[in-house]
């Protein structure tokens, strides 16, 4: 419906599984993540806020995160555990 422009409910978030069949470095592109407007969490546990770091150069430790960053990482970290992983 959003790409028609008809009535649609907006997401909380979004999965998203990158898995490409190129290159000999394959590997290392290979990812998984959720991710709201403002940030993102990697299968890894990376966490990002990418209104500050947009290239994800520094992920949030959980210590330091505040209560609504919290709250975003539990949201996302759910998500994640829905779809199966990378092996």
């Amino acid at each position: 419906p959003l790409l028609v422009g008809d009535k649609h409910t907006d997401r909380d978030n979004a999965f998203v599984h990158y898995d490409p069949r190129w290159g000999e470095r394959v590997n290392a592109f290979r990812n998984q993540f959720a991710r709201t407007e403002d940030y993102k969490l990697y299968q890894d546990g990376k966490f990002y806020n990418l209104k500050k770091d947009v290239m994800e150069l520094n992920a949030l430790g959980e210590a330091s995160l505040s209560k609504k960053e919290q709250k975003v990482f539990k949201d996302l970290k759910k998500e994640i555990s829905k779809h199966p992983a990378f092996k």
